[in-house]
């Protein structure tokens, strides 16, 4: 079998080190900002990190701002206390915020929304 193929190898040759994808430009200073949001998978925690690695890709793939969903206990994780992302995922790491912003949906809500908000994803 040739390892050339799989994908956790390192890239093989010159030009996989120096291909520039259409997603890797930034937006022009001028441009207004583009978000994401999403929310959180009500699975377990196989699918809650499937669903996060998914946005974060996407938000890096289009250039956008990925906004976190209001923190909300998960489905059969950590039934002593609420856990969050913030608990499994390393989003204040450098190398991250290099290439992905991340804020809080109050963030959000202050700068697109006018102001904080009371959280108004609940279904009533």
């Amino acid at each position: 079998m040739d390892n050339l193929l799989v994908y956790w190898n390192e890239p093989q040759g010159e030009w996989d080190r120096t291909y520039v994808g259409k997603f890797d430009h930034p937006p022009t200073d001028d441009a207004p900002p583009k978000y994401v949001t999403f929310e959180p998978d009500r699975g377990g925690w196989n699918n809650i990190r499937m669903s996060m690695e998914t946005v974060l890709v996407f938000a890096y793939a289009t250039n956008r701002i990925l906004v976190m969903p209001p923190k909300k206990p998960f489905y059969l994780v950590g039934k002593e206390g609420s856990k969050s992302y913030d608990d499994f995922f390393h989003f204040n790491d450098p190398e991250l915020k290099k290439h992905i912003t991340i804020i809080s949906m109050n963030e959000y809500l202050q700068t697109e929304g006018g102001g904080e908000k009371e959280d108004s994803t609940s279904i009533r």
